[in-house]
């Protein structure tokens, strides 16, 4: 295993050396580490003949913050109070104008958003509930796991994703609006469903 400080700068010094150098969200993983944002980096694979490497996995408070996916499926439980998002018959997504309150999101977890979505559904208060989904960019999910805090802290930092009920499933985040142009963007076109 490569420990830390040598993966950092085993990369810094043979990436800028390569042409290919590093891919995007590993970049971002290496340079939170490089801030102290990131406790470890685990495991790095390298190919020494190109001068590429690819982290395999990063820690912050022992949780994993590298998807080796491309996409990841986010999905959002909704009603008729409560909806943020509008999925046009071609599949693509947008937000509700002018709300700017936290948008919960569950980033992978399908079984976690049927329960939710049975639990709002059980509830005589909550109206049409729906599950909504739709694809992004993995590195949407790899900028929400650096830029998230414990939601006993978002009175401190505002600007920060909220981590939510991380004792039903991880990745479940409250983004606040000063982070929606981190999602809308990342969204894939025409992935969007309604349940």
């Amino acid at each position: 295993m490569v420990t830390a400080s040598k993966a950092s700068s085993v990369l810094h010094a043979e990436s800028s050396a390569s042409s290919g150098g590093l891919f995007g969200t590993e970049k971002a993983a290496v340079d939170a580490y490089t801030q102290g944002n990131v406790e470890s980096i685990q495991r790095i694979a390298a190919n020494r003949a190109s001068g590429q490497y690819k982290i395999l996995d990063v820690r912050i408070n022992s949780r994993s913050v590298v998807n080796n996916s491309d996409v990841v499926k986010v999905y959002r439980v909704e009603g008729d109070a409560n909806q943020r998002f509008i999925i046009n018959s071609q599949g693509n997504v947008s937000l509700v104008p002018n709300k700017d309150t936290m948008l919960f999101l569950n980033i992978g977890d399908s079984q976690r958003a049927m329960d939710f979505l049975n639990q709002r559904a059980s509830q005589s208060t909550f109206f049409n509930p729906t599950l909504k989904s739709f694809d992004a960019d993995s590195s949407l999910l790899l900028k929400l796991r650096l830029r998230s805090i414990p939601q006993r802290f978002g009175r401190l930092y505002p600007d920060y994703a909220q981590i939510a009920d991380p004792t039903k499933a991880a990745d479940q985040f409250g983004i606040p609006s000063s982070m929606f142009d981190d999602v809308i963007p990342s969204i894939r076109p025409g992935s969007g469903m309604a349940y």
